[in-house]
């Protein structure tokens, strides 16, 4: 590279190369403003997009990006096994709104969206075994064995007839209850649709979906229909060690950015290890870890959105 060049050749592979490349710090826009969020943090220094945005005399949107941007490199050095708390925990500092928020919905309901989106990615649909099964009781076509129990048209049978012709009902058992629950989906499922296919009694059918709504596993809607629901998890509540992070953590959002969207929020965790972790974030840490880190663009830190559980920053 000659004297106040740029670009040089690489001694390898002997093509032009330059000092940032393939670097955190490649093809930055701003570089006044990312380098000086750089020395900022490395320093220890807090600073919200507005004060920054101040600073440097450039717009708020813009210092919002940067201080993420920077962020991104901490965060990625969160170590895989650091503990990992639910994001609900710090749902009272969640003020203000992201693109993943609803619309004409608080800050707050970020978090909702967010557990429900987990929980249907989670749940196992059951397609019909038949693709001519349709939410018509009067319009069902079963296959029966000889073991069945064959259920009269439902046109001429009510479900009084079939407690009648069944005297020896089964045992109510977990296992029949699992069977219930395992025939209904996330589309309604009307009570005399889920009558044909439990071949059960009205009664016992009707025991089960009661205890399984009770349980938060079925949802009973309107016309007597009813929808499989995934329960929230149980969230454990965190040790000694673990809420005295939580706590620090929401004191420092409070005093320093008021507040924040939940979209962010891993993020900002990463600040605030950076914060007080002087040991491990020592004043040339920050810049060693950014010219060893991949490049991040703006449309990496939109598309992010925190996961349901996040990781804490690791103990001194």
């Amino acid at each position: 590279m000659s004297p106040g060049g740029r670009v040089g050749k690489c001694t390898a592979c002997k093509k032009n190369t330059w000092l940032t490349a393939g670097t955190f710090l490649d093809h930055m826009k701003m570089p006044k403003a990312r380098l000086a969020a750089i020395w900022l943090t490395r320093k220890g220094v807090t600073l919200n997009s507005l004060s920054f945005s101040k600073l440097l005399n450039i717009a708020q949107s813009s210092a919002h990006a940067i201080l993420v941007w920077v962020r991104f490199v901490i965060q990625s050095l969160l170590p895989a096994d650091a503990p990992l708390v639910h994001s609900s925990l710090f749902m009272t500092v969640f003020w203000k709104r992201s693109r993943e928020t609803p619309a004409r919905e608080r800050p707050v309901a970020e978090q909702d969206e967010m557990e429900k989106m987990t929980a249907s990615d989670e749940a196992v649909v059951h397609e019909p075994e038949s693709q001519d099964i349709t939410n018509d009781s009067t319009d069902l076509r079963l296959d029966f064995t000889d073991n069945d129990v064959l259920v009269p048209d439902a046109q001429s049978t009510t479900s009084s007839d079939f407690d009648r012709q069944n005297t020896h009902s089964p045992d109510v058992s977990c296992s029949q209850q699992e069977q219930v629950y395992e025939l209904l989906s996330d589309l309604p499922l009307h009570f005399d649709v889920l009558f044909q296919r439990a071949k059960m009694p009205v009664g016992t059918l009707s025991a089960f979906l009661t205890m399984l709504e009770i349980e938060g596993k079925v949802e009973r809607l309107a016309g007597d229909s009813y929808v499989r629901r995934t329960p929230k998890p149980k969230i454990n509540a965190p040790n000694q060690e673990m809420s005295t992070a939580i706590s620090a953590f929401l004191e420092f959002i409070r005093v320093n950015f008021r507040g924040i969207s939940r979209k962010y929020l891993q993020s900002y965790i990463a600040a605030f290890w950076c914060h007080i972790d002087r040991t491990k974030w020592s004043s040339e840490a920050l810049w060693q870890r950014c010219l060893a880190s991949k490049p991040v663009n703006h449309r990496q830190t939109c598309a992010y959105v925190s996961p349901l559980w996040v990781k804490l920053p690791p103990a001194n």
